[in-house]
């Protein structure tokens, strides 16, 4: 199954702009529940990325940098390590 992304998205619609509501947005129990399901799986979400996605260290200090706020949730150190 191939999975679409926002690039996928934008390459087929280069004039068009992304209006949906929260796109890109989750409520924080539904982000718990994931990193917990990642957790439960391989182990982190760090290992999830790496591993199964392919991402690789450059890309994750960007998103660690990007989601993790000042006030440090359960789940901030699943992208560290």
């Amino acid at each position: 199954m191939k999975r679409h992304t926002e690039a996928d998205w934008r390459a087929a619609y280069p004039n068009r702009m992304l209006t949906w509501p929260s796109y890109g947005r989750a409520p924080a129990e539904v982000m718990r529940l994931v990193l917990d399901d990642l957790a439960a799986a391989y182990g982190s979400a760090r290992r999830y990325l790496t591993e199964q996605v392919g991402l690789g260290e450059p890309v994750l200090e960007q998103l660690r940098s990007r989601l993790l706020s000042c006030k440090q949730s359960p789940h901030s150190q699943e992208l560290h390590g």
